[in-house]
């Protein structure tokens, strides 16, 4: 008899266990849910109202519009055996010419170092930045040096790109890209176009994990957030230059968080807000705000002051 009585114990505690977990799921499953209802009524009421009076964008029109000098960064660390392929191919199939591919590599890295000097021999529009401390440092440090390069091949060169593209080194970009970047990027501070992993195999499961989860955030996540998330301007200037002119937004939530803390505090922030990086000049704010993105933030935007 006490065999069944401890079965039954044991029937009830996994029946109370399954409720438990059954509520936990649920709840945590709201804002999944609350995204898809937004997201749906958003773009049902789209197709009902803006999409019958505005004609749908013709990606044939990017082909007729000049082309704005735009810079990509590409920071690398130990990346040798991928990094010169995918520079190889930036540098051979995008349907774009007015541009430049700048690779951070660093001195104590000299597989990486020779293959972009490969890639940077055949093509010269390719150029290696070389970091001036030895690696391995943060993303952000790399970048630093980058922007730094950038801005003397500007000189040098006697133009002025109009835009900073970042991408990493395993990224396949498609052709079209720039011309989007192009087409965009003298009426927004910040352009972030959907990322998609490759299609796997139904038995990878890891790898089907991050193609799901790159699909819901850049085709949902990103879209409702845009439309609908409180935003907090971002003060990411030095101290010293936050005292010496204060930035005065009426309205508007200010937060002061320096830019050489951003990349370590950012996710001790309210991940359900949208924040706009400001900074004087916008070179700053712009070049954080594509790291948080490419980390997986997607409530990162640039402030753009009127």
């Amino acid at each position: 008899m006490w065999l069944v009585d401890a079965f039954s114990l044991y029937l009830y505690g996994l029946r109370s266990l399954a409720l438990a977990l059954a509520v936990v799921i649920f709840i945590s499953g709201l804002d999944d849910l609350f995204i898809d209802v937004v997201y749906w009524t958003r773009r049902l009421w789209r197709a009902l109202t803006v999409y019958r009076r505005h004609e749908r964008f013709d990606s044939a029109t990017l082909n007729q519009e000049e082309e704005k000098p735009l810079a990509i960064m590409v920071p690398a660390w130990q990346e040798h055996g991928v990094i010169g392929h995918m520079a190889e191919l930036a540098a051979s199939t995008l349907d774009y010419e007015n541009y430049h591919i700048f690779v951070g590599t660093y001195p104590n890295d000299p597989q990486t170092q020779l293959e972009v000097e490969q890639v940077q021999a055949r093509f010269p529009n390719v150029h290696k930045v070389v970091c001036a401390r030895p690696g391995p440092t943060s993303k952000a440090d790399c970048l630093n040096n980058v922007l730094d390069a950038i801005f003397q091949f500007e000189q040098r060169a006697g133009l002025k790109f109009r835009g900073f593209i970042l991408h990493d080194s395993e990224d396949v970009i498609a052709k079209t890209e720039l011309r989007v970047f192009n087409h965009l990027v003298g009426r927004k501070d910040l352009i972030q176009v959907p990322v998609y992993p490759f299609p796997r195999k139904w038995y990878e499961f890891t790898g089907g994990h991050y193609l799901d989860e790159f699909a819901e955030t850049h085709g949902k996540d990103v879209v409702v957030r845009e439309a609908l998330a409180g935003q907090i301007v971002l003060d990411i200037r030095h101290p010293d230059a936050q005292e010496d002119a204060p930035l005065e937004l009426p309205g508007i939530d200010i937060q002061a968080l320096p830019f050489y803390a951003l990349n370590n505090r950012f996710k001790e922030l309210d991940a359900t807000r949208q924040y706009l990086l400001y900074c004087d000049k916008g070179v700053m704010s712009r070049l954080h705000a594509h790291h948080l993105l490419s980390e997986g933030h997607a409530n990162v935007r640039v402030y753009r002051p009127a």
